[in-house]
């Protein structure tokens, strides 16, 4: 919890806005009541983590805030007050995997001294889609038998064999 900082006074209405890490941006804030009480027993990025999963695993409509609240370790009461409702989790975890997209995606566009070349990027590619259809067998979107390897060489297969549609 010492990487918590404040980063803004909600205009005197007992709120700040509250982040974790190097978090700058207020959509990954969380708006948190002050007042009576003792402060957040919780590390808000952990618990982002863990309802992530729980979204993956279960999907929006099977999850309720009773699931969210066991799985992290963090009552109803305190959520509500952290974050909001099952929607605004549901929100603030999305933004985390889109997130971590954006961050595969800069690894595989940038050339950090190493050659540059069409190919170099297509292998990033290719390592990336390894690591997702790996993580999709095992959360169970996958056959167990599904090899990711070999799935992701068909993807760069069909994706390179298929020729562009001109307008």
């Amino acid at each position: 919890m010492d990487d918590v900082k404040t980063v803004a006074d909600m205009g005197g209405q007992g709120e700040a806005m509250l982040c974790a890490g190097d978090a700058l941006d207020a959509k990954a804030c969380i708006r948190a009541k002050r007042g009576r009480g003792r402060a957040r027993a919780f590390d808000p990025d952990a618990v982002l983590e863990k309802v992530l999963q729980i979204f993956w695993e279960r999907g929006f409509a099977a999850t309720s805030l009773d699931n969210i609240a066991t799985t992290t370790d963090v009552s109803r009461p305190s959520l509500a007050g952290a974050v909001g409702d099952k929607e605004q989790l549901h929100i603030k975890s999305m933004d985390l995997y889109r997130q971590r997209i954006n961050e595969q995606l800069d690894k595989v566009l940038t050339c950090n001294g190493e050659a540059c070349t069409l190919l170099s990027i297509v292998r990033r590619c290719f390592d990336i889609m390894v690591d997702t259809f790996t993580g999709a067998k095992r959360y169970g979107d996958l056959k167990p038998k599904a090899d990711p390897k070999v799935l992701s060489q068909m993807m760069v297969g069909l994706t390179a064999n298929t020729k562009p549609h001109k307008e």
